[in-house]
């Protein structure tokens, strides 16, 4: 028997009905640029979803990342990968898969996104519908745990540039940063 998923929003920094934690108008993402997430923004960072994939991506199927449950994010092989008998072709590689929403998935961000539900509603039904896919959702007040309101630096992307570092220089050609 596997484990359950468990994990919880932080009412401070939950996108949902159309605004933040703070009650501003925003866009549905997992992650937006303020640092709030969707209810299943915070599912994907406890699944191990890195933020930087997560920031400004719509739903979970769009990341293409085996760590959620098939329960919410389908993964079919391509079909034009496969013989006539939906079969993988003999002496080839793996067919790559084709990610997509489950009708929880659908469901999920419907409620999450709604803006004619109280929270209360939401909150209900959102508990409901993880507890179908057996995943514990739990909602609790404040903004999380040692939560400073950034993002995590790592990884960023400087115009076409990508530092693992931030805060060291660029490369100045010679295959050293210019502090060294």
């Amino acid at each position: 028997m596997t484990e359950r998923i468990k994990f919880t929003v932080y009412r401070d920094k939950w996108l949902r009905g159309g605004k933040n934690g703070i009650g501003e108008t925003a866009d549905a993402y997992l992650l937006d640029s303020k640092g709030c997430r969707c209810c299943l923004g915070f599912l994907g960072s406890v699944l191990g979803t890195p933020d930087l994939d997560m920031r400004g991506t719509g739903q979970p199927d769009e990341l293409e990342d085996k760590r959620w449950p098939e329960s919410l994010v389908c993964r079919e092989p391509d079909p034009d990968s496969l013989d006539e008998d939906g079969e993988p072709f003999p002496d080839e590689p793996p067919p790559p898969l084709l990610f997509g929403c489950t009708k929880v998935l659908s469901d999920l961000m419907d409620v999450n996104d709604r803006e004619s539900l109280t929270d209360a509603q939401r909150e209900t039904r959102i508990t409901e519908l993880f507890a179908s896919v057996d995943i514990d959702v739990t909602f609790t007040d404040g903004a999380g745990p040692a939560d400073d309101g950034e993002l995590p630096l790592r990884g960023v992307v400087f115009g076409d540039e990508h530092r693992e570092n931030p805060r060291e220089s660029p490369d100045d050609g010679e295959g050293k940063g210019s502090n060294g």
